[in-house]
């Protein structure tokens, strides 16, 4: 099942990325790209926010597995994964102001770059008092100049590094090692991102498509063996980690 919806999402990135260099050579095609597939009116920002729901009750639903050993360090990972998840979709839609549509308090409007209910659009430097002459204005004139590399690399180190430790080492052996390809999937969209956005087109929204639908596999991948470990467990025979 993972491997399967693993390769639709990996299907589904590239299909992106080559509409995204076909509309680059037609009359109006950022313009269509930017109103299909990027911001408030695109698929994939839309498919952003319907992705964190799964990803946060798939989390809990591993904590109700894990009841018997609740607190232990999978359990609290699992709660972490959770409330990180639940973060990540306030932002995605400012917290509730993309679905109803209320106006941005005026104080927050006014340190706000994109006027809107959330943190990763503040004007740091403007709260902190900052000049324009630091060297440290831009990085905090926008809050994504320096949270989106932080979320980034959040993402990397879960998803990709994390389960090479796991593999190698088992230092953590109640923590499911995700598959494979679900890391190679992420590996795959962190490169496209570095050559295609920084060579040739903006793609920062597919490569956050990218990272979502990870923390959707990873989570479902580790909640899957967590409840065949818990089926083998109920019938008496040897714990053993699924891989």
């Amino acid at each position: 099942m993972i491997r399967l919806l693993t390769i639709f999402f990996t299907a589904f990135f590239f299909a992106c990325v080559f509409i995204r260099f076909y509309l680059a050579s037609v009359d109006q095609g950022v313009e269509i790209w930017n109103h299909w597939f990027t911001g408030e009116t695109g698929i994939l920002d839309a498919a952003e926010a319907v992705m964190w729901v799964p990803v946060i009750a798939i989390n809990i639903l591993s904590l109700k597995l894990l009841d018997d050993d609740r607190f232990s360090y999978v359990w609290l990972w699992h709660g972490a994964l959770a409330l990180a998840c639940m973060v990540f979709l306030g932002e995605e839609i400012s917290w509730g102001q993309h679905l109803f549509g209320w106006t941005t308090p005026s104080e927050l409007a006014v340190v706000n770059v994109q006027n809107e209910t959330n943190f990763h659009n503040l004007n740091f430097a403007m709260l902190l008092g900052v000049s324009e002459d630091s060297r440290f204005y831009w990085i905090l004139s926008h809050g994504n100049h320096f949270i989106n590399p932080l979320y980034y690399l959040f993402a990397i180190c879960v998803w990709i590094v994390m389960p090479i430790v796991l593999r190698k080492t088992r230092i953590l052996p109640k923590i499911p090692v995700i598959d494979s390809g679900v890391s190679l999937y992420l590996f795959i969209g962190a490169i496209v991102y570095l050559v295609v956005d920084k060579l040739f087109y903006n793609v920062g929204e597919l490569w956050e498509f990218c990272i979502t639908s990870t923390f959707l596999l990873g989570s479902l991948d580790m909640y899957l063996k967590h409840k065949s470990q818990t089926a083998v467990a109920s019938t008496g025979m040897p714990k053993r980690l699924l891989n």
